[in-house]
């Protein structure tokens, strides 16, 4: 250790009063001392703020009131004199007890947490694909069928982890599984899923196997299809009370069949709207929304402007807006957008549809924090006692600083230098440093500290 002038004020000097005089007398084994003591005897390491031994038992001990002044000009690194013979001193002679690194002082607390927790609500979503023969065309400059455009934008959207969770089922217009006379106006067809409703992305190859053996074929029946969806979700919905359940209705043309005509008046096209489709639909979709179904309708290429206006009307009567910033197009409208639109359509769907419920949890956990600047005294070896007059605290960072002593926290302020002090100066078990002091041990990666026993200990205000 370095002590110099410029370590310590001028004022720091040490008083080491004279022994009372006693018999000398042989300590017997296993006889307790106390624990940083100044004799060399007891540290066998030299003395401690005297003069070199002179082989006198008092000179060994300090003397009979010797005082040491440490050297305040600096001028020589590492010493002090001796008032009684002006002798340098070297760090040695200035402080050779035992050195210690403390023990890491560590605080335990218990920290309230308040965890917001957004769950998805349940949802079930049943597809009613058109599967016409017209969904064999190609739409306008695209080289696929639209049949294939759905089959993409379908599968990439079970597929998509987004939509993990949700519960799907689907049916075509010409309904699988209904067998070659089943009826396709009353709904009950269509209330029968072709895939049975389950959870994504478990249901997903289900669905996927179900398009590729599907194909486009037969008439329009939107009536028929919209029925048995709603009545299917309605029918869920009372099974599965927790559970919503939502219509999505996918066509590329005109209701056609079930009372309804696509013939136009000049008779040479297929491409109108029956006068009576409107006052057919929207009411089965209105009842629908009264039992808590919501149904959304997706228009492909081949659907006129006709078309679209009752694609509009029953969406809105079904509680669904595809456009929330397009007024009057409730439909999704996918004519010219091909696949990705199809699937665009799907996830805004989706996302519409899937609510979260906020689940708040209050956690208490144990942290256990290490303070970066207050340590544990080590603990004296067996028999021996602390004698918090003879520690210091040594600061390490590629040199060697001792660290004068205040009476309290509060003393900081006045320090000329760096300091500490004890957590209760009477029956110490800590020591700490002083806010400055921290920050410089803070903010180097190799400093520490170490306590020092058997060393009068250097006091800067007291």
């Amino acid at each position: 250790m370095v002590v110099t002038g410029q370590d310590l004020p001028d004022s720091l000097t040490r008083s080491v009063p004279p022994p009372e005089p006693r018999r000398p007398r042989r300590r017997k084994a296993g006889h307790s001392r106390c624990w940083a003591c100044s004799s060399k005897k007891d540290t066998d390491e030299g003395s401690v703020l005297t003069s070199p031994p002179t082989g006198d038992e008092n000179a060994a001990s300090g003397g009979t009131g010797s005082e040491v002044v440490l050297d305040p000009t600096g001028n020589e690194a590492g010493t002090g004199t001796s008032s009684t013979d002006n002798t340098p001193l070297s760090a040695a002679d200035v402080c050779a007890g035992l050195s210690l690194e403390p023990q890491p002082l560590e605080i335990t607390e218990e920290v309230t947490t308040v965890i917001e927790t957004e769950i998805p609500e349940p949802v079930a979503l049943y597809l009613l694909l058109d599967n016409s023969g017209s969904m064999d065309d190609s739409a306008a400059g695209s080289r696929q069928s639209k049949w294939d455009e759905a089959v993409e934008a379908v599968t990439s959207f079970v597929n998509d982890p987004a939509s993990d969770g949700i519960d799907v089922a689907i049916q075509y217009f010409q309904a699988v599984n209904a067998g070659r006379r089943a009826d396709l106006c009353d709904g009950e067809a269509h209330s029968n899923p072709a895939v049975p409703i389950g959870p994504l992305p478990d249901q997903a190859e289900a669905i996927v196997d179900s398009l590729a053996a599907t194909g486009p074929d037969g008439n329009t029946p939107t009536v028929g299809a919209l029925t048995g969806g709603t009545q299917f979700c309605t029918e869920f919905q009372a099974a599965h009370p927790d559970e919503r359940c939502v219509v999505v209705l996918v066509t590329d043309g005109q209701p056609n069949g079930c009372g309804l005509d696509a013939t136009c008046p000049d008779g040479n096209s297929r491409d109108c709207v029956d006068p009576n489709a409107e006052s057919v639909l929207v009411p089965i979709a209105a009842e629908g929304l009264e039992d808590g179904v919501v149904t959304f309708t997706i228009g492909m290429a081949g659907v006129t402007s006709e078309g679209f206006d009752l694609l509009d009307a029953l969406a809105a009567a079904g509680g669904s807006d595809c456009s929330p910033d397009n007024a009057g197009g409730e439909a999704c409208d996918v004519s010219t957008t091909g696949a990705q639109g199809f699937l665009q359509a799907l996830n805004a769907i989706r996302d519409s549809i899937v609510l979260t419920d906020t689940i708040t949890e209050t956690v208490t956990t144990t942290l256990t924090t290490t303070l970066p600047c207050e340590w544990a005294i080590p603990d004296p070896p067996g028999g021996e006692t602390l004698d918090p007059n003879l520690i210091n605290v040594n600061l390490i960072d590629g040199e060697t600083i001792l660290i004068g002593s205040v009476s309290t926290v509060d003393d900081c302020g006045r320090a000329s230098g760096p300091a500490w002090y004890y957590d209760d100066p009477d029956a110490p078990t800590t020591v700490a440093v002083c806010p400055d002091t921290c920050d410089l041990i803070s903010t180097s990666e190799t400093a520490r500290v170490e306590v020092l026993f058997g060393c009068t200990r250097v006091d800067l205000l007291r």
